[in-house]
């Protein structure tokens, strides 16, 4: 998922992507540590956490790189 860098969009764009994904896929969370906003609760990383907490035990990172969070749906 590479979009909007607003928070409330990111979390939209995340929930319906994951609403989509099969068991076992993979979702790229791009530009997870964008720090751009002066508000912690405007950047991207604000709203995959916030997403994360929503869907707990249904997912397990694979991978952290220095831009992107990779999941993969269990």
């Amino acid at each position: 998922v590479d979009g909007s860098h607003y928070a409330k969009e990111v979390f939209n764009d995340f929930r319906e992507s994951w609403s989509i994904l099969k068991k076992n896929g993979i979702l790229i969370l791009d530009d997870y540590f964008w720090a751009r906003y002066q508000k912690l609760d405007e950047n991207p990383a604000f709203a995959i956490n916030s997403y994360l907490k929503k869907i707990t035990n249904e997912y397990k990172i694979i991978r952290l790189s220095k831009y992107q969070l990779f999941l993969r749906k269990i």
